[in-house]
């Protein structure tokens, strides 16, 4: 079980690689089983836990990343009236419809200039959602990977 403390230090910590960050390699080795069981490849564990760190969206995750988006983008001009059904509405999506939800919206390219502080390329989040083919580990983020870690 990995302790909490660290947890918390890890995600506040992106672009910082965990194994220089307090990491014991009991706690590497207990996050690297549960990230390569939610699709992350050996090869992206190491460069991020030895040497980059992890982006902001991975950490927070994709589905996050969208959530987050809406909070602050596409509610910001909601009637205020509806602004209440419609964050109703997006609690209760599964992440491929929260996609669907994003590209209906009109608000993409928005969304495009968002996620580049988080880490995440034009060109990445284009073809992404062109493609619409993530990795569990990237739908959920590291973080909750963690706190399944601390949980086990």
């Amino acid at each position: 079980m990995i302790d909490s403390k660290k947890i918390a230090r890890w995600v506040k910590s992106p672009n910082k690689p965990i194994c220089r960050n307090g990491a014991s390699p009991l706690d590497v080795q207990q996050l690297r089983e549960v990230c390569m069981q939610a699709g992350m490849s050996s090869s992206l564990f190491y460069m991020r836990t030895n040497y980059i760190g992890f982006d902001q969206w991975e950490m927070l995750g994709f589905e996050r990343c969208i959530r987050n988006f809406a909070e602050t983008v596409i509610f910001a001009d909601a009637d205020p009236e509806t602004l209440d059904t419609q964050k109703e509405t997006i609690s209760h999506l599964d992440f491929p419809h929260l996609c669907e939800f994003l590209v209906e919206s009109g608000n993409l390219s928005k969304f495009y200039n968002f996620m580049q502080p988080q880490g995440m390329s034009y060109k990445t989040v284009c073809k992404r959602f062109r493609n619409r083919n993530f990795a569990q580990w990237e739908i959920v983020g590291v973080e909750s990977i963690l706190q399944q870690c601390k949980e086990s």
